[in-house]
């Protein structure tokens, strides 16, 4: 079974958010590897925004449906 983006973000330590089912990944190399590497692994492409963050300035990714505790709770 493919680990998902989440999983894999949080076992690599990516900062990260929500809200409902998106998922906010901080933008790193890191986490641009890890989107990359779901993508080839599960054959998907996974719907992706960017914007930047209105506390840290930064930018993040908009990862739509793919923050897992939203799912795990409507399960």
């Amino acid at each position: 079974m493919v680990k998902s983006i989440y999983e894999r973000a949080k076992a690599a330590g990516i900062p990260m958010d929500s809200h409902e089912s998106d998922l906010y990944l901080k933008d790193t190399p890191e986490a641009r590897r890890i989107l990359q590497e779901w993508r080839e692994e599960s054959g998907r492409d996974g719907f992706v925004t960017y914007f930047h963050g209105n506390i840290d300035g930064a930018q993040w990714m908009d990862i739509a449906f793919a923050y897992d505790p939203f799912w795990t709770r409507r399960a």
